[in-house]
C-alpha cells in the first residue's frame, strides 16, 4: 500500500509540475498576443517547448502574426497612396482649372478684347479643358485597373499597324517639336496576344512621353523584336534622358522625381504607371534604360501570336 501510495504522489507531482509548466507558457503566449494586440507588430513569441500542441501553437500565432504585420503596413501603403494621390490630383488639377477660369473671365468681363484675342482665349480655353479631361480619364482608368474592374478583349492583334497608326496621328506633334520618326519595324504584320485598345493605350503613353521629353534629341525611334513566345516593342529617344536615382521608380504613380527629364514636363508619372498595369494584365514586363542625350528607351513584351 505504501508503495502505492508513493508512486501515486509522485505521478501526481509530475502531472502537477507539467501542468503548472504548461499554464506558464500558455500565459507567455497570451502576454505577447497582448502586445501585438496593443500595436507592436514586431513582437514574436519566442519559446522553447517540449509539447508539440504549443509548438505548433507557437508557430501558426507567429505565421498569424507576420501576415498581419504584412497586412498592416500593407493598408498603411495604400493610406499614403490614397492621400498622396489625392494631393497629386488635386494639383494636377487646380493648375489647368485655374488657367482656364482666368481665360473664361477674361473673355467675359474684359470689353477691350479684339475678337481676334477672343478667339485665341476660347482655343486656350479648349486646350486646358482637354488636358482637365484627359488626367481625369487617367485618374480613372488607373482605378479602375487596381480594383480588377477592367474588361479585356484579348485576339490577335497586328502591332505594326497599331504603331502605323499612332505615328501617323502624331504626325503634327512631332513637326512641332521639330522631330523625325525612325521606323525599325516589318512591313509584315507582327501579331500579339492582346487587346488592341490596351496596346493603343501603352504606345500612345510612351511615344507622346518620348516627344514630350526628347524634342531635344530631334528622334523618336520604334523597334520591333519577334521572338517566339513573346514580342518586344522599344520606343527610343536622344533627349535629356533620366537620371539614373530616378529609374527605379519611373513607374511609381507617386514619384514624379526632382530632376528625371524635363522639368517643364514634371508630371504625376501615371500614363507610365497605367501603361505598365496594361502590360502586367497581358502577362508581359517593361523595361527602362537611359543615356542621356543619347539613347532614353521603353521596352515592353507582348505574348506573341501565330500570323
Amino acid at each position: 500500500m505504501l508503495w502505492l501510495f508513493l508512486m501515486t504522489l509522485f505521478c501526481f507531482t509530475v502531472l502537477a509540475f507539467q501542468h503548472l509548466r504548461l499554464l506558464r507558457q500558455v500565459r507567455r503566449i497570451y502576454c505577447d498576443l497582448f502586445e501585438v494586440n496593443k500595436g507592436d507588430f514586431n513582437q514574436r513569441i519566442r519559446l522553447q517547448t517540449r509539447y508539440r500542441t504549443v509548438a505548433q501553437l507557437v508557430k501558426e500565432c507567429n505565421i498569424f502574426i507576420n501576415k498581419f504585420q504584412a497586412n498592416m503596413e500593407h493598408m498603411n501603403y495604400l493610406d499614403k497612396s490614397r492621400r498622396q494621390l489625392t494631393a497629386n490630383m488635386s494639383h494636377d488639377l487646380k493648375t489647368p482649372l485655374t488657367s482656364l477660369l482666368g481665360y473664361v473671365q477674361a473673355i467675359r468681363e474684359d470689353p477691350s478684347l479684339t475678337e481676334e484675342e477672343r478667339q485665341t482665349f476660347l482655343k486656350i480655353t479648349h486646350q486646358k479643358g482637354q488636358k482637365l479631361q484627359s488626367l481625369l480619364n487617367d485618374f480613372f482608368d488607373l482605378a479602375k485597373l487596381e480594383s480588377e474592374d477592367s474588361l479585356f478583349d484579348f485576339k490577335k492583334t497586328d502591332v505594326v499597324r497599331v504603331i502605323k497608326e499612332l505615328i501617323a496621328g502624331l504626325y503634327q506633334d512631332l513637326k512641332k517639336a521639330n522631330m523625325e520618326p525612325v521606323l525599325e519595324i516589318p512591313e509584315t504584320p507582327v501579331m500579339v496576344w492582346a487587346d488592341r485598345k490596351s496596346v493603343e493605350r501603352i504606345l500612345s503613353n510612351l511615344l507622346s512621353n518620348g516627344i514630350d521629353y526628347g524634342k531635344h534629341g530631334g528622334v523618336l525611334g520604334v523597334s520591333i523584336n519577334k521572338e517566339v513566345k513573346l514580342t518586344w516593342v522599344e520606343v527610343w529617344d536622344r533627349g535629356r534622358g533620366i537620371n539614373q536615382e530616378d529609374l527605379p521608380y519611373i513607374f511609381n504613380r507617386l514619384y514624379t522625381g526632382e530632376h528625371s527629364r524635363n522639368k517643364n514636363f514634371q508630371g504625376n508619372g501615371i500614363g507610365l504607371t497605367i501603361s505598365k498595369r496594361l502590360i502586367e494584365k497581358h502577362n508581359g514586363s517593361i523595361n527602362v534604360e537611359s543615356h542621356p542625350f543619347e539613347r532614353t528607351s521603353f521596352s515592353f513584351s507582348l505574348p506573341s501570336a501565330k500570323q
